[in-house]
């Protein structure tokens, strides 16, 4: 019995200080090299500070708007100290409220962690610190495995070893990814709200706290149901730690999202002319940035920011003029029915299945969830007599009545009879009302610059950039059509008229050949006979302008478009050219009226002022140079139009507005403001390019395929709307206050005869003022004698001797 007692207690001592002993040694060597293993197979951690992140390449406006950003991230890096207090808070909350107690491990997490995986089977939460995300976000992936688990918590040992806790705090919130390629704090309040975080309320800060939980799906945009219930939780946990106030949270917890900007593009449609900037400084590198060649990916990472000549109010204006110019004109066409339709759509399910459906199928169908025009797709859920009610890929349910849809129903139609349940059709937010719409099959283009520097305060190139990248205000080339015609004019005052010289507003005929006969009309087939030059612009008269061509000569007219900047390969070698057959880009349009504006300088349009480099470094600076009327030789310019046939034209393009085809241009009350209509065969081209002294604008409005614009569509009623619309917010901005053109020394203005345009004395009431170049006034007192002109198919024409 002893003996087996002895053997027994032999064993346990052997267990005991033998085997127990090697197990745990084993176990300590072991842990050490798998510890040493990925202590080893860690990166080091010291190079943190010098990571560069990736920063976008950045468009802002003259006024320090963001437009536009490219690049793989959006990403604006900020310092610890200017995060405000309740943001660091809100994260806090949010992510890690030991943060400022833990070494960079949260045992109690941990374990939860733990716990969770046991009892599941699967991760429910990582138990992970700001510092662990920290450490995965610069370091590791986000695979959820026990090896990359163990590395994060050895790589925040490491980092909370080595840096402070703000220094941490700091490169996590400028780490973390927000959703729809925003990283950083400062990025993501700059996406989903358009202000810097030093702006931001509460409960958007709160908001933004929210979203790296699952960046995809709870943010304020893509689900704002979801976002508005975590951020709840977050001002409720907040509230809980003593972060803030009862009042605080109540007042928090009742904001909105509403103040949340298109998270496309800011609220901008800024595209085209942004577009002109990338490739401008990808095509010529060595100018903007002293570089050779640079790379796509290059440009995108560096952290470029790019200042432009544009006015952020402006631009908005243009948007929404082209816009609203563009519906005025398709709410007047048919409906054109649904984009796609849903099949077997239930708007019964859950909402989260419905948010999936949309999603997915606008994602298929190549649809621009995101708009950077304002029509936004949605889905047709229920259909009444009376109501249609439709989805936002958002979620946002939206009812909308017969005054909503009015311009698609017959008067005996009911909404339910062009609309069904899964249809997918466009709404817009007009003015804080929705309005069903559609998009629109015609263009319609702005381009506005300033005409004494070539500043371009406004570009719009077509109705959405996501639609076609075509820029219609710099690319596209269209027939001018009767914005020619002061150009005519002022060829016609450089070889000896005046603006009293009177040509007979009668049939023209030539014969081109044997059989060819051309034989140009006016609008309306009306002819007014005998007609000044001036009135004749005014009232857009085409046999007018014809045969001035025809009297100065049609090479001698090219000779001089040509030398104020006209494309001459582009003009016509026929007297078409006098009705504008020619083709114009918008923005030379702009440029050729600028010299009615600025004296007759030359200007060159242009979008970039500065760029610089992430760290402030100023790599270009444009130096304009500004001319003006009164101006000699400013830098040594010469200019390419004498200022007496400036001023002149531009004493007309004032009639054009006063009492001419411009009329509706009245309605800005402004004295100091000229422009000119333009029309051509058909309306397949409608324009207007008009002024004040400091800013130039022209609107375009047609088919990309040159088809006719049906409906009674002249310059007047389509680009014109257009130009006012745009100028009612831009003169202001631009130019407040009206401007007297100084009149040059050799102009003088006479009383003279509106009938026969000779000198009447100065008391004579029934004469009118006309400006003349000195030397070309009428020298006597006389009336002219009439005589009878017979021209074929027009009967008996009374005009003065020396008409043409």
């Amino acid at each position: 019995m002893s003996r087996r007692r002895n053997i027994r207690s032999k064993k346990v001592r052997y267990i005991l200080f033998k085997i127990i002993p090697s197990f745990i040694l084993a176990l300590v060597a072991s842990s050490i090299v798998i510890i040493g293993y990925f202590i080893y197979d860690t990166p080091p951690i010291d190079d943190l500070d010098n990571i560069k992140l990736q920063e976008p390449l950045r468009v802002y406006t003259r006024d320090d708007v963001l437009i536009a950003e490219y690049g793989v991230y959006r990403r604006t890096p900020i310092k610890y100290d200017d995060i405000p207090d309740k943001m660091k808070l809100a994260f806090l909350a949010a992510e890690d409220s030991r943060f400022y107690e833990h070494s960079g491990i949260d045992f109690f997490g941990l374990t939860r962690a733990a716990l969770q995986l046991i009892s599941s089977g699967s991760y429910q939460s990582g138990g992970s610190t700001i510092t662990m995300q920290l450490a995965r976000n610069y370091f590791l992936t986000n695979r959820k495995e026990l090896t990359r688990k163990i590395r994060e918590i050895i790589l925040a040992v490491k980092i909370e070893l080595t840096y402070p806790k703000n220094k941490i705090f700091e490169l996590y919130v400028n780490k973390i990814f927000f959703g729809y390629r925003s990283y950083g704090i400062q990025a993501a309040s700059q996406f989903y709200f358009g202000k810097n975080i030093s702006d931001l309320t509460l409960g958007q800060m709160a908001s933004l706290a929210s979203i790296p939980k699952a960046p995809s799906y709870i943010n304020p945009y893509s689900n704002p149901a979801r976002n508005i219930e975590r951020r709840n939780w977050i001002l409720k946990r907040m509230l809980d730690l003593g972060y803030i106030e009862p009042l605080e949270y109540s007042s928090a917890r009742l904001e909105s999202l509403n103040s949340i900007v298109d998270s496309k593009n800011f609220g901008y449609n800024a595209s085209y002319a942004t577009e002109i900037v990338r490739t401008g400084i990808i095509n010529d590198p060595q100018k903007y940035i002293g570089q050779d060649s640079i790379s796509e990916q290059e440009l995108y990472e560096k952290g470029y920011k790019v200042y432009t000549t544009l006015d952020s109010g402006s631009q908005k204006s243009a948007q929404i003029s082209v816009l609203r110019g563009l519906l005025s004109y398709d709410y007047r066409e048919t409906y054109r029915g649904p984009e796609d339709r849903v099949v077997d759509f239930d708007p019964s399910a859950p909402d989260e299945e419905i948010f999936g459906i949309l999603e997915q199928h606008l994602s298929d169908k190549d649809f621009d969830a995101i708009t950077d025009h304002g029509l936004r797709p949605a889905i047709v859920s229920n259909v009444t007599d009376d109501i249609v009610e439709v989805l936002l890929v958002n979620g946002q349910s939206i009812m909308i009545d017969r005054d909503g849809v009015r311009w698609r129903l017959n008067q005996d139609q009911s909404i339910q009879d062009i609309f069904t349940i899964g249809d997918i059709v466009r709404v817009i937010d007009w003015d804080g009302v929705w309005l069903l719409s559609q998009m629109p099959e015609v263009q319609s283009s702005l381009i506005s610059i300033k005409s004494r520097t070539g500043e371009i305060i406004s570009l719009i190139g077509g109705f959405s950039y996501e639609q076609s990248k075509f820029n219609r205000a710099t690319q596209a080339k269209r027939q001018i059509g009767s914005t020619i015609k002061p150009f005519i004019v002022a060829s016609a005052l450089e070889n000896g008229f005046t603006a009293a010289t009177v040509f007979n507003d009668a049939p023209f005929i030539e014969r081109e050949g044997s059989n060819d006969i051309w034989r140009p009309k006016n609008d309306g087939g009306t002819f007014l006979g005998p007609i000044t030059l001036r009135r004749a612009i005014v009232l857009s008269r085409n046999l007018v302008s014809v045969r001035v061509v025809d009297q100065i000569g049609l090479q001698q007219t090219k000779s001089y478009l040509s030398s104020i900047g006209s494309d001459e390969e582009a003009l016509p070698d026929d007297l078409s050219l006098s009705l504008g057959s020619g083709s114009i880009s918008p923005i030379k349009l702009a440029s050729l009226y600028a010299l009615f504006a600025n004296g007759g300088y030359e200007i060159e349009p242009y979008l970039i002022t500065r760029i610089e480099d992430a760290d402030g470094n100023i790599l270009y600076r444009r130096n304009p140079i500004e001319v003006c009327d009164i101006c000699t030789n400013p830098e040594g310019i010469e200019p390419v139009m004498d200022s007496s046939v400036s001023f002149i034209i531009d004493s007309i393009l004032k009639d054009v507005i006063l009492r001419g085809t411009g009329a509706r241009a009245r309605v800005l009350n402004r004295p100091d403001l000229g422009g000119k209509t333009g029309t051509t065969n058909e309306s397949v081209d409608n324009w207007f390019a008009g002024y004040s002294p400091e800013l130039v604008t022209v609107t375009w409005f047609g088919f990309d395929e040159f088809k006719p614009v049906s409906g009674g569509v002249f310059g007047s009623n389509t680009a014109l709307p257009i130009w006012v619309d745009f100028m009612k917010v831009a003169l202001p901005r631009i130019s407040p206050v009206p401007i007297n053109r100084q009149i040059p020394e050799n102009i003088i203005n006479l009383n003279v005869d509106p009938e026969t345009f000779s000198i009447v004395l100065d008391e004579d009431e029934s004469g009118i003022e006309e400006y003349f170049i000195l030397g070309t006034e009428p020298k006597e007192l006389k009336i002219e004698s009439f005589k009878t002109e017979q021209i074929e198919g027009a009967g008996e024409i009374t005009a003065p001797e020396q008409i043409f």
